[in-house]
């Protein structure tokens, strides 16, 4: 719902300009300036949104919830707007990955850009890049070191509790599509508690219909677990454990 449209500006045969405008409603407030004349866009914008009302004009992104502030510029043409804003969220929930962070957006036409941006996310930070298109459900790739998660809150986000525990932290990359069912992706990282030290790669992808996470861990080239675990249809389980010498005293102090 919508409680206050403020609009302040002219208009002429090149277009329009809007000197202040102001929107207060439901999903919180917008302020800025707007101007369009012979093709040619500019202008500026402050905004403070709830995300849940937003997107729930756009069913196919699921449940979204939290707040975004932008504060941004606009340029280009009305055929390829161009914009460059610093960008906030807080308390972000998309489905059952939660976050809050900062980052420096940029886009032309269709294509969008990420950078500069850092997040707090299972347990600890996240840092790095991301570019997509903003079509269909927003196909995206990103790029990212990420220090001191939580393994467990990560792994529960595939359907699987587990008891580890420790910091882990390394470089991952992932893509598909931000807004959709289609996610695979990958990394390298370490895993320590106390004196002990794990460190090994993961893999896994995501649709609709099914899941699959691949890992391993090793503290040398003698002690090595790699484990595999697929759902399929939400109902089938299937997966696979083989280790080489992983010593259990060693092993014991991440669960």
């Amino acid at each position: 719902d919508l409680r206050r449209v403020a609009v302040k500006g002219r208009v002429s045969t090149n277009g329009f300009v809007v000197d202040t405008g102001a929107i207060d409603g439901e999903m919180g407030t917008v302020r800025g300036s707007l101007a369009l004349e012979s093709s040619s866009l500019r202008g500026e914008l402050r905004s403070e949104i709830s995300l849940e009302p937003v997107f729930a004009l756009v069913p196919e992104a699921g449940v979204v919830r939290g707040v975004g502030r932008v504060s941004a510029q606009l340029g280009g043409t009305f055929d390829r707007p161009e914009l460059s804003a610093d960008v906030e969220a807080r308390g972000v929930g998309i489905d059952d990955v939660e976050f809050s962070g900062t980052g420096r957006l940029g886009s032309s036409g269709s294509d969008w850009k990420l950078s500069a941006a850092r997040a707090e996310m299972f347990g600890g930070t996240v840092e790095g890049t991301a570019s997509g298109k903003l079509s269909g459900h927003v196909p995206f790739e990103a790029q990212a070191r990420f220090r001191e998660w939580n393994p467990a809150m990560f792994v529960q986000l595939f359907g699987v509790r587990t008891p580890l525990v420790g910091a882990w932290s390394g470089e991952a990359r992932i893509n598909g599509d931000l807004f959709g069912d289609d996610l695979r992706g990958g990394g390298r990282f370490t895993l320590e508690e106390g004196t002990g030290r794990l460190s090994g790669g993961a893999s896994f992808a995501v649709t609709k219909d099914s899941a699959e996470v691949e890992g391993n861990l090793e503290a040398g080239p003698q002690d090595q677990l790699r484990a595999r675990y697929r759902v399929a249809d939400h109902t089938k389980i299937a997966g696979d454990v083989d280790g080489k010498r992983l010593r259990l005293d060693l092993l014991g102090r991440f669960v």
